[in-house]
């Protein structure tokens, strides 16, 4: 049995989680709930975000999409777990878009941040495509890393025995992670699908998990940690990371043609 997920009213999709206050709030019960869209939902104007929200349920978006999902965290610090849902827990996400969604870290000290989660516990992901979003990364100090970024999940993890975080059916597209002008710190475990597995003993499943070539890396070099886009080279064998981290430089552009004065005028 599923609740319905409709985009008249905020209420509708601010509870999902558990957290989220709102008209109709029922608390953590909803942790656990099934969802199910019935339209295309647009959350212009309707951020919303509860720190470390736990939800283990089923959403499933029925073949529609989520657009301008936006979340702005750069005026908070040491903050984790920053997504659509803060943290899955065994749950199941299915068959939904995520559509010119636009992430901001907190200013100093952020991770574990993502479109659809910021960390996923041997969650099961199938049939979602995340596109034209992008996560914009801020860290002021330059002595701290932001870490384990990601447009599916900033983390997962197993639990330690043989339940694998799930991902299927993914599509990365036209999306970017990029450091403002301000960013001072380092860039690490940072990836498409996901930056970091956290558990590594508990190996993810990849079934069809397709990152475009057409998504951008636009970090700094003396910004950069060793662990980029590595969950990314195991789940899609066919993405061409290095061409993202180093993209060759633009052509230049041809010299101009020279005009000559008309040696016989008329």
């Amino acid at each position: 049995m599923y609740d319905i997920i409709t985009g008249s009213n905020a209420h509708n999709y601010q509870n999902m989680s558990g957290g989220y206050a709102g008209p109709g709030y029922a608390g953590n019960a909803n942790r656990a709930a099934k969802f199910k869209m019935v339209n295309d939902i647009d959350m212009t104007g309707h951020a919303i975000y509860v720190p470390s929200v736990q939800y283990y349920g089923v959403f499933d978006g029925d073949g529609h999409t989520i657009s301008n999902f936006d979340l702005d965290r750069s005026g908070s610090s040491n903050e984790s777990r920053i997504g659509f849902f803060p943290l899955t827990q065994g749950g199941t996400i299915k068959n939904v878009t995520f559509d010119g969604c636009d992430i901001v870290s907190p200013a100093s000290g952020g991770s574990e941040i993502g479109v659809v989660a910021g960390s996923m516990d041997f969650t099961e992901v199938d049939g979602v495509t995340v596109k034209n979003s992008t996560i914009t990364l801020k860290e002021s100090d330059a002595t701290k890393y932001c870490q384990e970024i990601g447009f599916i999940t900033g983390s997962f993890l197993g639990n330690g025995s043989s339940m694998e975080s799930k991902f299927s059916n993914i599509v990365i597209d036209k999306s970017s992670i990029k450091s403002d002008s301000s960013f001072a710190g380092t860039a690490d475990t940072v990836g498409f699908l996901a930056g970091q597995n956290t558990q590594q003993q508990i190996q993810p499943v990849f079934n069809n998990v397709k990152i475009k070539n057409n998504n951008t890396f636009s970090v700094p070099a003396a910004n950069r940690g060793a662990h980029l886009l590595l969950i990314d080279r195991d789940a899609d064998p066919s993405f061409d990371w290095d061409s993202v981290l180093n993209p060759p430089a633009p052509a230049p552009a041809p010299a101009p043609v020279p005009v000559y004065p008309d040696p016989d005028p008329p």
